[in-house]
Parts: structure tokens; C-alpha cells; sequence
């Protein structure tokens, strides 16, 4: 399996993109996001690379492919399946799980 690492440049330009079309501040993401302002700023101008874990939070607030986001050349919205919704907030985001209960057979007493 082979490494995918961040473009800085590209995702700095991608990223700028995106909050441009959702009106989106370096102070809004900073704050959706739990990070600084000038740490948004740093994406943005290339400086910095975000972390996986960002690129796909940000990634799914703006219901793009994260590869895409990271600076790839693959398709900007990638096929999203019936089970994928996109976290809005992740702040806000509840995580459901599906437990699935294995119980011993009814035993005579």
C-alpha cells in the first residue's frame, strides 16, 4: 500500500476553494474545527499540512473525496455510499454504533 502525503500547495489552494464557495472564515473553520485562526491561515497559503484526521473532517464538511483535498489528481466528489453521511459540525456529531448481541442458548434449569 503506498503513502498518500498531503501537496501542501494544492491543498492550500483546494482548501481556499471550498471556503470561498461556503462563505467560510479562517475564524468559522478555526472555530468548527477546534483550531487557530492562524493555523487555518497556514493551510491555506501552503506554509502547514493538516493532519488525516482534519483533511477528513474537512473533507466531509465539504462532501469532497479527501484525496481530492489532499492534492490529488482524482475526482472532487467521490461516491458517497447509502451508509456515509457527512458530519456537519464534528463537535455536534454523534457517533452511532451498532452493537450486535450474541447471547448462549436458552439452557434447561
Amino acid at each position: 500500500m503506498t503513502k498518500k502525503t498531503v501537496n501542501k500547495e494544492k491543498f492550500g489552494n483546494r482548501l481556499t476553494q471550498l471556503m470561498e464557495e461556503y462563505n467560510e472564515t479562517t475564524y468559522s473553520m478555526a472555530e468548527r474545527f477546534s483550531l487557530s485562526s492562524p493555523t487555518i491561515s497556514r493551510y491555506m497559503s501552503g506554509q502547514m499540512a493538516a493532519k488525516v484526521t482534519t483533511i477528513q473532517l474537512m473533507a466531509s464538511y465539504f462532501q469532497v473525496n479527501p484525496i481530492w483535498l489532499m492534492g490529488f489528481d482524482v475526482p472532487k466528489h467521490e461516491k458517497v455510499s447509502i451508509t456515509s453521511t457527512p458530519i456537519p459540525d464534528h463537535k455536534s456529531a454523534i457517533m452511532t454504533l451498532s452493537l450486535i448481541h450474541i447471547s448462549e442458548p436458552t439452557r434447561p434449569y
